[in-house]
């Protein structure tokens, strides 16, 4: 799970049932710090990472190519629409 955790406690026992235990597969958290961490998924998972939340999500992005790390700014960002939820997190983009 990439993201938050949200849906109850129904739905992850669904997601359980009928995709965990039925394929025999493990699950990873990749989360913010700080969550909830008496909700089920903490426990039934095999790999927690946390990561910190951003205010503006562009300076996570600058993170993935630490060598040219804010070229996606005039190369990309331009011409994403600012209403796609491409770049949602992004500052200026939903």
């Amino acid at each position: 799970v990439l993201g938050n955790l949200r849906g109850g406690e129904t739905t992850w026992h669904s997601m359980y049932r009928h995709l965990l235990d039925e394929n025999q597969a493990d699950l990873a958290l990749m989360i913010g710090v700080g969550g909830n961490t008496t909700l089920s998924p903490y426990a039934r998972a095999k790999y927690v990472w946390e990561f910190p939340e951003y205010d503006d999500w562009a300076d996570a992005i600058d993170l993935i190519d630490s060598n040219n790390a804010t070229s996606w700014r005039t190369t990309l960002k331009p011409h994403v629409m600012k209403k796609s939820g491409v770049l949602g997190g992004v500052k200026g983009h939903t």
